[in-house]
């Protein structure tokens, strides 16, 4: 944003001598939390989240698998929902990936290792979609045991 040859700001800059450039403090906070919370742990939880959002929102046939579960297990039409990516400076993404998938009552972890497995059991998916969901379901559930 800031770029002082091609950014937002040499861009005003041109069109305006007197303008001032402020710095947005609050990105600034968003990218030093991002950047304390690059542990080895926590870059691997939300790696997998990320992994787990992209494996169903990348394949029509993988998507249908992931509304039919929810509707199978009663959570029903209203309260579908889609697993959240992660955004590299967004933090409110990796919260809101983390509640969906762990809080509360309707929590979508249990979901998750349904259709993963599903996935993994089914015939009709090729060997690398079936190779990556049970590898995607070990790893959760190995998150899981860690964080237990």
């Amino acid at each position: 944003m800031q770029g002082q040859y091609n950014g937002l700001r040499s861009h005003i800059k041109t069109e305006n001598k007197n303008s001032v450039y402020i710095w947005c403090y609050a990105h600034i906070l968003n990218l030093c939390v991002c950047d304390i919370c690059g542990n080895v742990a926590a870059l691997s939880l939300f790696g997998l989240l990320n992994r787990l959002a992209t494996f169903f929102s990348d394949s029509y046939k993988r998507m249908n698998v992931w509304k039919e579960i929810q509707e199978n297990l009663g959570t029903g039409q209203k309260k579908m929902r889609r697993l959240q990516k992660i955004g590299a400076t967004r933090w409110w993404s990796r919260e809101k990936a983390l509640k969906w998938l762990f809080e509360g009552d309707d929590c979508l972890f249990p979901l998750i290792i349904n259709a993963l497995h599903f996935v993994a059991t089914s015939k009709t998916f090729d060997p690398k979609t079936t190779s990556e969901a049970i590898s995607l379901k070990d790893k959760l559930i190995n998150c899981v045991n860690i964080i237990l």
